[in-house]
């Protein structure tokens, strides 16, 4: 299975959201080459957010099985969900599988998820209290 990830900046995020999609993968027992679409370079949630976008990347990356939309909500509940289901829809119409995300906060708090193993305990509990 081959799966690519669209994030608002590859350059950064491409090393948190790489690791928890293949993670994803493993744990559900199966094999998965995940690529983080660099073409086009994209700069920012509304950029990620376009149809123009979403044609140009699932144009470049065709042998993909599935796509991943992951963007940052930034705190704000609201934030592009609509915009998300849109581009679920437009997908749809092009025949592909994309799974859309809003990170709750910045994706880069997903990198603890991946090695909560590897936390102090009292890390963990100050972070369950908080």
């Amino acid at each position: 299975m081959k799966a690519v990830v669209i994030c608002e900046d590859h350059t950064l995020d491409e090393y948190v959201v790489k690791p928890v999609v293949e993670n994803i993968f493993r744990e559900l027992g199966k094999r998965c080459r995940v690529t983080v679409a660099s073409n086009p370079r994209v700069k920012g949630v509304d950029q990620a957010l376009s149809a123009d976008l979403l044609q140009h990347v699932f144009s470049n990356y065709r042998a993909a099985d599935v796509f991943f939309l992951i963007v940052d909500r930034d705190g704000d509940e609201q934030r592009e969900s609509g915009k998300l289901e849109e581009c679920r829809r437009d997908a749809e119409k092009a025949g592909k599988a994309l799974i859309t995300c809003l990170a709750i906060e910045e994706v880069e708090v997903w990198a603890l998820a991946i090695h909560r193993e590897k936390l102090a305990k009292d890390f963990k509990k100050k972070v369950q209290t908080h």
